[in-house]
């Protein structure tokens, strides 16, 4: 899922996420993306008028763990512009 966490809520991620966990089958891989706070986002939101919610791995990590999925199960990897991480969780 990439370009939609940044839109809603946690508790709202939590539950869309939950949902995916639920239908997922065995073995099965999540992968997500999510931005994080960084320079540009004065820029997004003062001039641009983009308002978006900025989560750090560990953040996203808890939403994640709320949803169902075992951190220990999941891997975080960053773009090169440390602007967005994506998170890949296996369900087992």
């Amino acid at each position: 899922m990439v370009g939609f966490l940044e839109y809603r809520p946690d508790e709202k991620a939590i539950k869309l996420i939950n949902s995916i966990y639920q239908v997922l089958e065995k073995d099965g891989v999540f992968r997500v993306s999510q931005i994080a706070p960084n320079l540009e986002r004065f820029f997004l939101k003062e001039v641009i008028g983009w308002s978006m919610i900025y989560r750090n791995p560990k953040e996203l990590a808890k939403i994640l763990s709320l949803a169902g999925f075992s951190l220990e199960n999941c891997s975080f990897c960053w773009e090169p512009l440390k602007i967005h991480y994506i998170a890949e969780c296996k369900k087992l």
